[in-house]
């Protein structure tokens, strides 16, 4: 991850609260299963994977304000 996507990922950290990704990562910890789990979709698995996947579509979302506002900033739009 380069240094600005880094930068934004921790502002929205920052603006959820520093133990919100902590508090989604727990309630993901006793689901994660194993590895037949997995590979039978269980609803643990698939709750785990949903709640690691709202951290990365959080921290994208942050990167995709960050690109638009250094493009605003670079062209004066």
């Amino acid at each position: 991850m380069n240094p600005a996507a880094k930068a934004a990922a921790q502002n929205v950290r920052a603006s959820l609260g520093s133990e919100y990704a902590g508090q989604l990562r727990a309630e993901a910890r006793p689901h994660e299963g194993n590895k037949m789990a997995k590979r039978k979709h269980q609803i643990g698995t698939l709750f785990a994977n949903a709640k690691l996947k709202e951290l990365e579509l959080l921290e994208g979302k942050a990167a995709g304000m960050r690109s638009k506002k250094e493009t605003q900033a670079k062209y004066g739009w």
